[in-house]
């Protein structure tokens, strides 16, 4: 058997933030689909959901346990898994999944079939999170031991969110402003979100970079998301060694589910001499 050597692999579903789900995640030779679920529910409803488990190790079985726990995201946008009841919002113990353990033949798949059954009283309106984790079985202790080398566990998750009574998202640009980077040939456009509704909010969009002649310089699109509740500062790194001389106005264009997200200020200027 082939001996693991690199470090604890946390692979994740959900990064790519993108408006329609993610088909897929992949780690480890082991995929699981849909990566993301956003369900619309209601107080006494159960929402039944089947997630796809896939091999893809051409001449390898695996073993594979189910799970559920709570999750968030930092304020970098990394999603970080977190045990059960660790989130105000926590959905895991409105989860039921079957079954608990998967052995899946080289190229096979299986299914998880997971329930969302949500209390009918006690449960305000907004999203809950909860994430199904698929994870590897280490062989025995005394197995590893006769087969010596560093063995590690490695987990893949899908991301759900259940919004009970369709509740709302508010995302908004609180601040805009030029910075000097770390570096001093740097400068950097911080842009700061915040998202005050009761509902995880997607934002995307572009940022250009505009000379006097309103020629764009330089672009780039934007994708995020803030849960409910959540700040999150992006931040664009300009180099002023490739820019001539001149001055320049970021150009913003934000939205949120297609609502515009107006900037609290006029555009930000920046010159360069």
């Amino acid at each position: 058997m082939r001996t693991v050597t690199r470090g604890f692999l946390l692979a994740l579903s959900g990064l790519l933030y993108a408006l329609v789900l993610a088909p897929a995640a992949h780690a480890f030779g082991v995929g699981v689909a849909p990566s993301t679920l956003e369900l619309d529910v209601e107080p006494g409803s159960v929402t039944r959901q089947v997630l796809r488990i896939k091999n893809f190790n051409p001449d390898k079985a695996i073993r594979l346990t189910v799970s559920s726990t709570d999750w968030t995201l930092s304020e970098d946008g990394e999603v970080e898994l977190l045990p059960p009841g660790s989130v105000d919002r926590s959905a895991t113990p409105w989860i039921r999944f079957s079954p608990s353990v998967l052995m899946l033949k080289p190229n096979a798949s299986g299914t998880v079939t997971v329930d969302v059954a949500v209390p009918v009283t006690g449960t305000e309106r907004g999203d809950y999170r909860s994430a199904v984790v698929v994870s590897t079985v280490l062989p025995a202790k005394q197995d590893r031991e006769d087969l010596g080398g560093v063995w590690n566990r490695y987990q893949i998750a899908s991301l759900f969110y259940a919004n009970v009574d369709k509740g709302r998202s508010k995302a908004q640009i609180s601040n805009v402003a030029f910075e000097t980077a770390e570096a001093q040939s740097q400068r950097r456009l911080q842009i700061d979100l915040l998202n005050q509704g009761e509902a995880h909010a997607r934002v995307k969009g572009q940022i250009r970079l505009l000379n006097t002649d309103e020629e764009v310089v330089f672009t780039r699109p934007v994708e995020s998301v803030l849960l409910d509740g959540q700040q999150r500062r992006l931040t664009l790194d300009f180099d002023q060694n490739t820019l001539p001389p001149g001055d320049y106005t970021a150009d913003i264009a934000l939205s949120e589910n297609g609502r515009n997200l107006a900037l609290p200020d006029k555009a930000p200027r920046i010159s360069i001499r």
